[in-house]
């Protein structure tokens, strides 16, 4: 009978137990603990695959996968009247090369192009008593050639000349291909602007792959040794002749000399 009882109450205790950790898991599923712990172990098991690849390292790896929806961008009309008056000083001439429109004063040139590239120079040097970066943000301002979103990525000193590189951000995101691009020297201005505005958001979001994935997809398309210097989540548009599109979720992945794009839905390459 002493017997009986004790290996009842064996059962229990097992019972108990195993009862114990099916919640435990099922808390763990609910609150999602598992899924974290799991891609966290992905994460390292891939850059290790990447190490023993000949691919190094050199930046912090992004762990967040948020939710993302495309982005509806569009080109700039330049040729607006009103635009051009304010970037101009004075009257200027008009006249269609190709199929880009010049316009000219005795001092500034504009071309703008139909992909929606704006070029500018100045034969009058910029003269300001502040900030390379601060001087150049007053001058695109008064010309009317400043945007929401514009951020000062580098300024370089070649000679006598500085040359100032401007990315996009969308909440938070880079924009590429939109930039701006400036070189100030001590004769004139020079400024290459290729813009998208963002006109809103699609309704639908997905949530992104964790940035390994992206690259792996990467080793497998690169000549190893490699060294990545840089991994970043944003947004990438194809310009080709598109006037307006979609731009793409895409983790970039930068190396010494080069820029890779890989859709962040999937992880496959934008081709």
């Amino acid at each position: 009978m002493a017997m009986d009882w004790l290996r009842a109450k064996n059962i229990l205790i097992v019972t108990f137990i195993v009862i114990d950790v099916m919640l435990l898991v099922s808390v763990f599923m609910n609150y999602g603990v598992i899924e974290p712990l799991k891609e966290k172990q992905e994460a390292e098991d891939a850059l290790n695959i990447l190490k023993s690849a000949g691919v190094q390292i050199e930046t912090e790896v992004p762990q967040k996968t948020p939710a993302m929806a495309l982005l509806r961008v569009e080109l700039y009309d330049y040729n607006s009247k009103n635009l051009i008056n304010r970037i101009l000083s004075g009257g200027y001439s008009e006249e269609i090369s190709g199929d880009e429109h010049v316009y000219k004063t005795l001092t500034e040139v504009l071309t703008v192009a139909p992909n929606g590239d704006l070029y500018y120079k100045s034969m009058v040097p910029l003269i300001f008593n502040v900030s390379i970066e601060e001087g150049l943000l007053n001058f695109l301002t008064s010309k009317g050639l400043a945007e929401p979103g514009m951020y000062i990525d580098s300024v370089e000193k070649q000679g006598d000349t500085y040359i100032v590189k401007i990315t996009h951000q969308v909440d938070g995101y880079f924009l590429d291909i939109s930039y701006m691009q400036a070189k100030i020297g001590p004769h004139n201005i020079e400024i290459v602007k290729h813009w998208l505005k963002p006109v809103g958001y699609l309704q639908q979001r997905k949530r992104v792959v964790p940035a390994y994935k992206a690259l792996l997809s990467f080793m497998s398309g690169v000549q190893a040794p490699t060294t990545v210097k840089d991994v970043k989540l944003g947004y990438y548009f194809r310009w080709d002749e598109a006037a307006s599109g979609e731009a793409v979720p895409v983790w970039r992945i930068s190396t010494d000399g080069d820029v890779y794009y890989f859709n962040a839905y999937t992880g496959k390459p934008e081709r």
